[in-house]
């Protein structure tokens, strides 16, 4: 029976994915799964829903819901972590503090300025985790979904004798979105992408073993010329496409987010974030509502109205909508953490693109800063695959950020408030519009907005 802790399972629509992926699988039909939460009231709710899936898969998993985390690790196989430390309560914090000082965002979750500020919330707590976890599952890896990747995974595999992979869905979730773009059958897709989580290229992008980069180039220039604006003006100039969503790119670099005028150009939703979690919790919200008076939406495919804000700005939808609550596909969701677990079990091979220390992957990239590349998996836990070098024009652009990545990673193992200045002060986006001055006043105003969540050597 294997034993798989998730800490954080009170994010319980993603726990819930994740969960029902892991329930596809013979060799977990009888897991015991941990579910770790701080959050009673969330914790509950996630073991409610659970108990659907479980069922929903025909399955005769044990589900043990703790707010105790080692507990949780105790004798662990996997170790899952998809947690916010703060909630979105501190990331409200983060936007509203960047704009009073002129600083816009629109996902603010893994670099720059507010990627620093989560980065220092989070890493001093992935870091104690992974020292529960050398005493009390010390062959368990930690599969970690929690931003910023980057930062607290170069943190984590510094700082402690563990094993683990960072896990995100940007590579294959826009490997995806480019066959769709040319109307490309995925399976008759390979591609080959490498860089940082939130900044890799797509090296290599073909259909049925040709080139696949000139049908991409005529779909931009006629049918979706007016999609993905920031991803394409970018491609157009360094010949490579990159991962993440305009939106979150347009963050990651100095040249968009300077001026009404750009943001108008680009597309650029400013406060994306904010109006996604606000959805969430609405939905989350119903959905509990519907729980405490003895409603199961899960188990009944209900559905309920919530006000899709983000895609209202836009002029794509209306209050009022209905969407189906915490849907349980009979698919899996694609997210990697399944295919990882069962491949380490079974030994059945998988390929997928982690985040993991650069030793010799990527050879114009700085070693020890965090990689992401592709992966196998099987018996053998993660082996990653040898790069070598980027484009230079590509290496140049990640560089802009692991420069900030490097610093604040220097910060949280060496303790070194300075350094949280210095990583501030070479943020691409924020070097491009604020001053020195105004950079570390900032830093300052973050640190003291969340004091009781920063590490004591900051305040």
């Amino acid at each position: 029976m294997q034993k798989i802790a998730i800490i954080g399972a009170g994010s319980v629509s993603f726990s819930r994915k994740l969960v029902n992926d892991l329930l596809f699988f013979d060799a977990f039909k009888d897991a015991e799964i941990r579910l770790m939460d701080i959050d009673e009231e969330r914790l509950e709710f996630a073991r409610n829903t659970m108990a659907v899936v479980n069922e929903k898969r025909n399955a005769g998993a044990t589900f043990v819901a703790t707010t105790d985390r080692r507990q949780a690790l105790d004798g662990a196989d996997f170790v899952i972590i998809m947690l916010q430390v703060g909630g979105d309560a501190a990331t409200q914090v983060d936007f509203d503090i960047c704009r009073r000082h002129g600083l816009k965002l629109v996902i603010g979750d893994s670099m720059g300025v507010p990627g620093i500020s989560r980065a220092l919330r989070t890493a001093p707590v992935l870091l104690d985790i992974a020292r529960d976890m050398e005493e009390l599952c010390p062959n368990a890896p930690m599969l970690n979904y929690t931003n910023p990747m980057g930062m607290v995974m170069a943190a984590v595999l510094r700082g402690s004798a563990i094993k683990g992979v960072g896990l995100c869905h940007g590579v294959f979730g826009t490997a995806r979105r480019l066959a769709g773009y040319i109307d490309a059958p995925f399976d008759r897709v390979t591609y080959l992408c490498a860089g940082i989580n939130h900044l890799a290229f797509f090296l290599k992008y073909e259909v049925d073993g040709e080139d696949a980069y000139p049908r991409i180039r005529e779909a931009f220039d006629t049918t979706h010329r007016d999609q993905e604006r920031v991803r394409q003006e970018m491609f157009r100039r360094l010949g490579y496409f990159m991962t993440e969503s305009s939106f979150h790119l347009s963050e990651y670099l100095p040249y968009f987010i300077k001026s009404d005028k750009l943001i108008e150009e680009y597309d650029i939703a400013v406060d994306e974030y904010l109006l996604r979690s606000a959805e969430n919790v609405e939905i989350y919200e119903k959905v509990r509502e519907a729980f405490r008076v003895g409603k199961n939406l899960l188990a009944e495919g209900g559905e309920i109205t919530f006000t899709p804000k983000s895609r209202m700005r836009r002029g794509h939808a209306e209050t009022g909508e209905e969407v189906q609550a915490f849907q349980i596909p009979d698919r899996s969701s694609g997210e990697y953490a399944s295919e990882i677990c069962n491949a380490m079990v079974t030994g059945q091979p998988f390929v997928f693109n982690g985040n993991l220390l650069n030793e010799g992957l990527i050879t114009n990239l700085p070693t020890d800063t965090c990689v992401e590349v592709p992966c196998l998996t099987d018996h053998n836990g993660v082996q990653p695959t040898h790069i070598g070098e980027l484009p230079p024009q590509c290496a140049a652009v990640i560089q802009t950020n692991l420069n900030v990545q490097e610093l604040t990673t220097r910060a949280i193992l060496d303790q070194n408030r300075d350094h949280v200045y210095h990583a501030a002060l070479v943020s691409p986006l924020a070097s491009a519009v604020l001053s020195t001055k105004s950079i570390c006043a900032l830093v300052d105003d973050l640190f003291q907005a969340h004091r009781e969540q920063m590490p004591v050597w900051c305040l």
